[in-house]
């Protein structure tokens, strides 16, 4: 659970994330948003298409189309400071600029492309795990940067699937990455190689987790 003082998108009388479904328990709201996410994601790739610019604006379109039945802010920017447990992500008045700076790092080196896939998945990783520090949005973070740098994936030539990869090495790798350390999430997406070569679409399971 995300914490933060003063928090706008939380119904006071239900202690949950206001939504557009009017769902007061929170084992409930969680349900909703893993299916309306999977049903958003079948025809995420005809919405969003995988290819440049990937920067803030198709991160947020990613958001945006992922969670628009159920958060009327969906693909917008938190505005205020959100933890969880020890972990403070960026300002909410930072986010513009420090990720300004990031997808524009990620325009130089050519949106990763042209690279064999232990550097991509190092460059990946590293991109991933600053996105991760980031968390944009009040919630829906995981998702929508997994699906991001799938999309970043598809167009560099390394199909990326997120199946098999536990949400207990998710979270490690997203602790290391914090702390400066992203090589967890390069290992990780270096070996999420997909068993059989899908040609541009991504299912529930490889993102969800």
């Amino acid at each position: 659970m995300y914490e933060g003082e003063n928090d706008p998108y939380i119904d006071e009388s239900t202690g949950i994330l206001k939504n557009l479904l009017g769902i007061t328990n929170a084992q409930n709201l969680e349900s909703a948003e893993y299916n309306i996410a999977y049903a958003r994601s079948s025809d995420l790739y005809q919405n969003v298409r995988p290819i440049p610019p990937f920067d803030m604006d198709h991160l947020k379109a990613i958001h945006r189309h992922l969670f628009q039945d159920i958060y009327s802010w969906a693909g917008e920017i938190r505005t205020i400071d959100i933890s969880k447990g020890h972990t403070r992500f960026a300002s909410a008045m930072a986010i513009d600029s420090a990720g300004t700076k990031l997808f524009k790092d990620l325009e130089k080196e050519n949106w990763l492309t042209g690279k064999k896939r232990r550097e991509f998945a190092d460059r990946a990783g590293h991109y991933l795990g600053e996105i991760n520090v980031l968390h944009p949005f009040r919630d829906g973070n995981g998702r929508a940067q997994r699906y991001f740098m799938a999309q970043v994936g598809e167009w560099s030539g390394h199909k990326i699937s997120w199946q098999g990869i536990s949400p207990e090495q998710n979270i490690a790798a997203s602790i290391a990455a914090y702390n400066g350390d992203s090589r967890l999430f390069a290992d990780l997406i270096f070996s999420a190689r997909p068993a059989v070569q899908r040609s541009r679409s991504i299912h529930r399971d490889d993102l969800e987790r």
